[in-house]
């Protein structure tokens, strides 16, 4: 479940309601960033819940700390350190840096890339990687040795999303062979669908084989139930085949 502006705008109680109504209807996938400030949220609607059943992932904005001196930058460790204080638990299942959208960014992110990895390894977070807003960053992510899971601009319309389908779907069998983690994320063009649109969307993303999880905005029940609706069609379709469109 991706919660961005939309679970924000709701307000603390009707957004927390919401996120509970989600983990009663399954959801286990909850896809949050700093810039979405909404990790308190999660954290008090999912504190009465078994840790070991659901998975939190964030992501660090970074840019503007990367153009600052070395010794001026905060660490990732002091911005984890917060992130878990927020989300009211001891580790985050998945950290990225977010937005990557130039190439050249494994060079530019190295600092932050080294402390992550040391995070890791002391179990504060149990993966890293990066969302890719480029079709270009996504090519570099798909190869290096250090990213464990990417988002992926990704829909089968190509609706705010760079390069064609066909060269974005060769980049996720990349990125399977490699063996990273795939979320798939403006699956509803960004909120540009009609609501036809995002549901024959869904159906086509929730049966690509290359694509390990699907994160969609939603700031409804009805929300709610209409991606649990079109994805279980999805799976539940005889013809094993990808969804026409």
């Amino acid at each position: 479940m991706a919660s961005g502006n939309e679970l924000r705008a709701l307000g603390e109680q009707e957004g927390i309601a919401l996120l509970r109504y989600s983990y009663e209807r399954g959801f286990r996938f909850f896809d949050m960033a700093d810039t979405y400030k909404t990790h308190q949220l999660v954290g008090k609607a999912l504190r009465d819940k078994d840790r070991n059943e659901y998975t939190l992932t964030s992501k660090m904005w970074l840019h503007k700390e990367v153009e600052k001196p070395l010794d001026e930058q905060i660490s990732a460790k002091e911005i984890v350190t917060r992130f878990l204080q927020e989300y009211e638990t001891d580790y985050i299942d998945i950290l990225q840096i977010h937005c990557m959208m130039k190439p050249g960014w494994t060079s530019l992110y190295q600092r932050y890339m080294d402390e992550m990895e040391e995070l890791k390894e002391k179990g504060f977070i149990l993966s890293h990687g990066v969302s890719c807003h480029s079709y270009e960053a996504a090519k570099e992510a798909v190869v290096h040795p250090w990213v464990d899971v990417i988002h992926f601009r990704f829909n089968p319309f190509g609706a705010r999303m760079e390069g064609t389908v066909e060269e974005n779907l060769e980049l996720l069998k990349v990125a399977q062979e490699n063996g990273k983690g795939t979320i798939i994320m403006k699956v509803a063009g960004e909120g540009s669908f009609d609501s036809e649109t995002v549901g024959r969307s869904i159906k086509y993303v929730a049966k690509l084989e290359t694509a390990d999880t699907m994160v969609v905005g939603m700031n409804s029940k009805e929300q709610v139930d209409f991606l649990i609706a079109k994805t279980a069609e999805a799976l539940h379709e005889e013809n094993t085949d990808t969804v026409k469109l």
